[in-house]
């Protein structure tokens, strides 16, 4: 009888055992595949993929650029995406049971700006052959040694477009610098694509281009050549396909795509070229002079 109980003691103890031993393993597997995402896991980043993310928000056709840990204890991850369509990058913030579409601030600093800059920027400059491709007009300051090279995407029918492009010309005189202008309208019904095409056709300078009488006359017909036309439409694939929301723009020769008219950007964003060294390579030199 004693021995009885005994082992009947042991069986219950081994089975209360087990039944711990299910909870934590039920318990383990919840942590490591919730909705699809491995979120309690040290190798989170390289089981993540899209289909686990969009089971919690919606977001455009996209791969993963970069993937980092932000935080230990709450097992959260700072998640780049990379949107296929145009250049664009996504930053999400992935929990244990939940995704955050948003920016991450630190002490007053955005942490994913400086890895969505650089993303960016790698893929700006990989569009700098067909920049090249689709410019229309060219400035070379008198002294210019072939060192730097800045793209201008403007509209004719921009006020503002037009202002930058001056300021941009004395930029370019006081730093040595290349200007390529690409041409795009984002006023087409005003004629804004007409007025591109001309100034394309005519090989109108810089300076003709960014005198004001030409650009509230009529385009004449003689000014919309085939090859003007060509040029134009390539201009606004590279131009959506850069992702870029409106003029001016400016794409420096290492990538770096500034938006907006104000010279300062520009100023700053030049003085990070030269301080890291041209990025112009002998070939785009030679060709540029």
């Amino acid at each position: 009888m004693k021995l009885y109980v005994k082992l009947e003691k042991e069986l219950s103890y081994r089975r209360v055992a087990l039944n711990i031993k299910a909870v934590l393993i039920m318990t383990l597997s919840i942590l490591l595949n919730y909705g699809g995402i491995a979120f309690a896991t040290d190798d989170f980043c390289s089981k993540l993929d899209i289909k686990s993310i969009s089971r919690h928000i919606s977001i455009p056709p996209s791969t993963i650029a970069s993937c980092t840990k932000i935080n230990d204890k709450d097992m959260l991850y700072q998640v780049i995406l990379k949107d296929i369509r145009r250049i664009d990058f996504i930053p999400l913030i992935i929990g244990n049971d939940f995704v955050i579409k948003g920016q991450v601030y630190k002490n007053r600093v955005i942490t994913t700006q400086k890895t969505r800059e650089d993303l960016i920027k790698k893929e700006v400059k990989k569009f700098l052959p067909q920049l090249d491709f689709v410019s229309t007009i060219k400035y070379v300051p008198e002294k210019y040694t072939g060192n730097h090279l800045i793209y201008f995407i403007t509209d004719p029918l921009c006020p503002y477009c037009n202002e930058a492009g001056e300021d941009l010309k004395i930029f370019a005189e006081n730093n040595n610098v290349m200007i390529k202008l690409i041409l795009y309208s984002v006023h087409p019904d005003e004629g804004g694509d007409e007025k591109s095409v001309q100034a394309s056709c005519m090989d109108f300078t810089l300076d003709e281009y960014l005198s004001r009488k030409w650009k509230k006359e009529p385009a004449p017909d003689e000014s919309q050549c085939r090859l003007g036309i060509e040029n134009y439409n390539n201009a606004g694939e590279v131009y959506n396909e850069l992702g870029i929301d409106g003029v001016p723009a400016f794409i420096l020769e290492d990538g770096t795509l500034v938006s907006g008219a104000g010279i300062e950007l520009i100023e700053k964003a030049f003085k990070g070229v030269t301080e890291k060294g041209s990025n112009l390579s002998l070939r785009q030199e030679s060709e540029n002079r």
